[in-house]
């Protein structure tokens, strides 16, 4: 599997076996995909967020970013904006910003052939579905579990991965129940001891979004 970003992995896991993504007033699916490219862009310095929870962009995009162009740019041509706003933007009203960003991150993953691209035409005129191959969802799963609830060495992007996935309410879709608590409590725990400072501000930054949601 080719490597993925915070935002490429949460996508892949998200996307349902027919190759959809939930709709963008479910079960926090659209915020928490936005939180995981504010999450790359800032793991990337492309973009800052200060103490009054406002982000900017203050870099470049990184080459191997590239499909979270649209929001880069979107950010770039906004200025500083603050959570509330941006999810207002890209989750509100007639825009097609967050289908931009989901269409350009999921041909991102058919490259990488994590999902299949799959074109249908239907009564309503043609689709693009992206169909999760499964081998890359279960490896993308059982490296979760193999870090976090194995006791392995996690990576900075897998621990803001499982909290995204958790603020979203996703676990239990790849967790048993036991299994998701164990895995909510171990990312509290590390976030409250063994997180870096960055991390820890980066889990308060995407708790701001969520809040705001």
């Amino acid at each position: 599997m080719s490597s993925l970003s915070i935002a490429e992995k949460y996508t892949l896991l998200t996307l349902n076996e027919n190759g959809k993504f939930p709709a963008i007033t479910q079960n926090y699916s659209a915020i928490s995909l936005i939180v995981a490219a504010i999450s790359d862009l800032r793991f990337s310095e492309a973009i800052s967020i200060d103490d009054d929870k406002k982000v900017k962009i203050i870099g470049d995009l990184p080459g191997n970013l590239e499909f979270l162009r649209p929001i880069y740019e979107y950010l770039k041509d906004k200025g500083s904006l603050k959570p509330e706003k941006i999810l207002e933007d890209y989750t509100m009203g007639f825009s097609n910003r967050f289908d931009e960003l989901l269409q350009s991150i999921s041909n991102s993953l058919a490259a990488k052939g994590s999902v299949t691209r799959e074109e249908k035409s239907g009564i309503l005129g043609d689709k693009i579905l992206f169909i999760p191959n499964d081998k890359e969802v279960e490896s993308t799963v059982r490296e979760l579990r193999d870090e976090i609830l194995e006791d392995g060495n996690i990576s900075d992007d897998n621990f803001l991965l499982s909290s995204i996935l958790e603020r979203g309410k996703q676990l239990d879709k790849f967790f048993s129940q036991h299994e998701s608590k164990m895995l909510k409590d171990k990312v509290e725990m590390l976030r409250n001891t063994e997180a870096s400072s960055l991390i820890k501000s980066m889990t308060d930054d995407m708790n701001a979004f969520i809040i705001a949601f």
